[in-house]
Formats: structure tokens, C-alpha cells, sequence
């Protein structure tokens, strides 16, 4: 139910704020992560905790994880653990080993980009306008000015490879965004989030099994990757459900935009990260094809196309 008064509205951006803030801080929990345990434990961890947080919850709220209709969800469940979760997670944890957290969620930021490209041959109906092709080829210049002068100076260097790594994490949300409106239609996004993330655990369980033996986390790394799971997935699922409930899907999923800003804020207290013009100029450009690219979408589709595309705005 839209937020209808002075009160509702503080709450509803309240809980932006609170999640803007929760999801840049998810890029330094990953890097604190990786630093002290193989990317696949960061993941597998994260995962799990992430569902047990949901499943709690649901108990909580007296709700039955297994809805009507189950089985026939499952397809779509898989897609969606495998492409919302399970790759993105991967590729983005992997990257944070090479690259800074800002960057890492500057590129991430690039999933409404990917997702418009897609849109031609997977929604015709939304196909980007003239002024969506702006946006799309400067959010693309951006991402070159990050990337292109060590692509250019060595294309096999780590960090390259890291944030190439980052920018495929990003289009793996787009198709998981465009797959949901086909599989997942009309389902409750909490109940596909806690499944999704249920079959993540038991898929990452089988790709991180050779290396759990080898993670010997010190207490501190092992706290971040749980509060990343339990608040920075968990809770931050239901927290941008409820946002997208009081504010719409519109301007619920604009906390796209300032994920950004918060992981580089956070990024300098931890870790003393500086921005350089390169990386300011890069990121400029990035969020302004980004706003060009949303324009005619977000002013013409219809409320039930908002829950769908509002996937697009969830973060590493």
C-alpha cells in the first residue's frame, strides 16, 4: 500500500536512506571478506545466512514458505538463484579482490544499461526510445573511461580481468530482471527471494565445498560476511520491499542511483580509498546515461512492470 501521509513518506524514505546506505556498505563487508577467505566461502556464507535471516522472518510474520502453485514456480526459482544470485555474487566478490569498492559498485551500477540492450529482443513493447540510446552509449563511455586505459595498456592484468568480472555481474542482473517478468510474474517478490536464495546456498555449498577446508577466517572477516548476509541481503530484501510497497516500484527502485554515491563514501572511511578524475569523470557519465536510459520507461510503464523492473536495482 502507496505511503498517503507526512508520516508513511518520513518512514518510507527513511528506509531508503537506511537501505542506500546498507547496500554501499555490502561492498566493504565483500572486501573485508575476500581478503580473508576464497570468494566462493564469501558467497556461500552470505547466501546461507541470507536465507535463514528470510526464513525467520517468515516465521515471524506466520508465513508459509511453500505457496500454492510450488512446483510450477521451481523453473523460474532456478533462473533466478542462478542469475539474480549465485553468478552475480561470484563475479562481483571475485572482483573485489583486484579492484576498490567504489569502483566495483560504480560498474555494478550499469544494470538499467544492460537491461534496456536486452529489452530490444526480449520485450519488444519496451524497446529504448531515441533518448534511451543516448543514455545507453554514455553509460558505456563511462564504463570505458574506468576501464579502457588498462584494458588498453595490458587486457590480462588482474584488475582488468576484475572489472570486466563486475560489468558481466551487472548484465547478469539485467537478464535475471527481464527473465522474472516471463517466469515469475505476479509472484511474491519476498517468497521468490527466500527461494531464490535457498537454492543459491545449495548450489554455492557444491561449488565452494573444495575450499571451505582451507578458510580459516579471523573473527572479524567472518562477522562481516554474516552481517552482509543477515542485513545486507536478508534484511535489505524485505527492507526494499517495503520501500517499493510505500513508494511504488518508480521511485523505490531509484536507490539504484545512490548506491554509488554511499559504497565510495564508505569505501574512503574504511579503507581510505581516493577517487581520481578519472574515476569521478567515469562515474559521472555512468549515472547520467543511467537517468537517460530510465526516462521514457519509467514515465510510461504500468505499476505491475514497476515490481518487475525494480530487480534491477538490487546491488552485489
Amino acid at each position: 500500500m502507496l505511503a498517503s501521509d507526512r508520516r508513511s513518506y518520513l518512514l518510507a524514505y527513511g528506509a531508503f536512506a537506511l537501505l542506500a546506505l546498507i547496500w554501499g556498505f555490502s561492498y566493504s563487508l565483500i572486501k573485508i571478506g575476500v581478503d580473508a577467505m576464497p570468494a566462493t566461502v564469501v558467497v556461500l556464507v552470505r547466501v546461507g545466512t541470507g536465507a535463514i535471516a528470510l526464513l525467520i522472518a517468515f516465521a515471524l510474520l506466520r508465513r508459509k514458505p511453500v505457496a500454492p502453485g510450488f512446483r510450477g514456480k521451481l523453473p523460474g526459482y532456478l533462473f533466478m538463484a542462478l542469475t539474480s544470485t549465485v553468478l552475480p555474487f561470484l563475479l562481483i566478490t571475485w572482483g573485489q579482490y583486484y579492484i576498490a569498492t567504489g569502483l566495483a559498485s560504480i560498474l555494478n551500477a550499469t544494470t538499467p544499461l544492460w537491461t534496456a540492450v536486452l529489452a530490444w529482443w526480449v520485450t519488444p513493447s519496451e524497446r529504448p526510445s531515441r533518448i534511451n540510446y543516448v543514455g545507453i552509449a554514455a553509460g558505456f563511455v563511462g564504463t570505458g573511461i574506468l576501464l579502457g586505459p588498462q584494458l588498453l595498456q595490458d587486457p590480462f592484468k588482474a584488475s582488468a580481468l576484475a572489472g570486466l568480472a563486475v560489468v558481466a555481474g551487472a548484465a547478469s542482473y539485467a537478464v535475471a530482471a527481464l527473465g522474472q517478468r516471463r517466469l515469475l510474474a505476479g509472484v511474491d517478490p519476498v517468497e521468490s527471494s527466500l527461494w531464490q536464495l535457498i537454492i543459491a546456498s545449495l548450489v554455492m555449498l557444491v561449488i565452494a565445498a573444495p575450499a571451505i577446508p582451507s578458510a580459516h577466517p579471523a573473527p572479524g572477516a567472518l562477522l562481516a560476511v554474516l552481517v552482509l548476509g543477515v542485513v545486507g541481503t536478508g534484511f535489505a530484501y524485505i527492507l526494499y520491499y517495503y520501500i517499493l510497497n510505500s513508494l511504488g516500484g518508480t521511485r523505490g527502485a531509484s536507490v539504484t542511483f545512490v548506491i554509488p554515491v554511499t559504497a565510495v563514501f564508505w569505501g574512503a572511511l574504511l579503507f581510505h580509498e581516493r577517487l581520481s578524475p578519472q574515476t569521478l569523470a567515469g562515474m559521472g557519465v555512468i549515472l547520467f546515461g543511467i537517468v537517460l536510459t530510465s526516462l521514457r520507461r519509467r514515465r510510461l510503464r504500468q505499476p505491475a512492470a514497476e515490481s518487475a523492473d525494480a530487480v534491477e536495482a538490487r546491488p552485489a
